[in-house]
């Protein structure tokens, strides 16, 4: 059913619904049916409401996709969202414009309304009277938080300050697990260390500025050697990323725009990222197998040679 979309010839309003709820539920990514319903917004512009404009929009971000036509799309859903705005939520059009922040097409009068108190203010409004008050709240929080850490990154320009830090602590605290807790023991920091030789130069659940997590940080000095992390000498600082299953899309796998944006960021960040799947992890059955998988993560010039090296190519 899933894939069948994509074969269909007629397009509506009402399916397009259906695809984006059916795909956001089940982290399902068909190029080819998204494509179908980023055409059909722009060729239905006028008629199209900007309730659906930010459903296929924002489903494009969740999956992490760039339709063949971004420019065209993208342009005529911030036209209708802004034609729409006094009849969408606060959900919508935030979640509209983190989605447009992923894409580098935030326009500046979104920020500008955003960012205020009068927003904040109606904001307040709604979530008072809102129609689910046990999760509603949390998604519009969880999601204004995104986004302000998003425009503090990409858009310091604007000078919107940072204001969810004890929100992003509070909910490291209630839902961080450490390693030792984790289903099935992983033991990566141990190998870590091994292949470091020097456990000052390896930390675990790092927290960011602006609230990001990171499971592995290593820290290299000028010379790729490791060194403790608050030496001064340290001059790259490699992020390891464990990414479950959960954070990939479906069909067409890769990670989802959470994962990518974050990824974005802890670069901004003076990062270098590398996102580890968690199953190709747990598969490595031997000593040996995990210990180059890591060495491979740190030093991978080590490996841009070597012809047939999967890893080396998706770097």
């Amino acid at each position: 059913m899933l894939v069948k979309f994509k074969q269909m010839d007629y397009m509506s309003s009402k399916i397009l619904e259906n695809i984006c709820y059916i795909y956001l539920a089940t982290d399902s990514l068909v190029p080819e049916a998204v494509n179908k319903c980023t055409e059909y917004i722009v060729n239905n512009h006028q008629n199209v409401i900007g309730f659906n404009a930010e459903k296929i929009l924002y489903l494009c971000y969740y999956l992490a996709y760039y339709p063949i036509n971004a420019d065209k799309f993208l342009g005529v859903v911030i036209d209708t969202i802004i034609r729409d705005q006094e009849r969408l939520s606060g959900l919508v059009f935030l979640q509209s414009a983190l989605a447009l922040c992923f894409f580098n097409k935030l326009p500046s009068s979104f920020i500008k309304q955003i960012f205020t108190v009068e927003f904040m203010d109606k904001l307040d409004a709604e979530l008072a009277s809102c129609y689910s008050r046990e999760t509603y709240p949390q998604r519009v929080r969880n999601c204004l938080m995104q986004l302000n850490r998003a425009v503090c990154l990409e858009y310091p320009e604007y000078n919107v300050p940072w204001f969810h830090k004890k929100y992003v602590d509070e909910i490291e605290r209630k839902y961080m697990i450490p390693e030792s807790e984790i289903q099935f023991p992983l033991r990566i920091k141990d190998y870590l260390t091994e292949v470091a030789g020097n456990a000052g130069g390896v930390e675990d659940n790092v927290i960011t500025p602006y609230g990001y997590h990171i499971d592995f940080v290593v820290s290299l000095d000028r010379n790729d050697q490791v060194v403790n992390s608050r030496s001064e000498d340290v001059n790259r600082r490699i992020a390891i990323l464990l990414l479950r299953p959960y954070c990939y899309t479906r069909f067409y796998s890769h990670p989802k725009g959470k994962y990518q944006h974050k990824k974005r960021h802890l670069e901004m960040l003076g990062y270098e990222v590398s996102m580890v799947k968690f199953t190709e992890w747990i598969n490595l059955l031997y000593a040996e197998e995990r210990l180059e998988f890591l060495s491979d993560l740190i030093w991978p010039k080590k490996v841009e040679n070597c012809t047939g090296n999967s890893r080396a190519t998706k770097r």
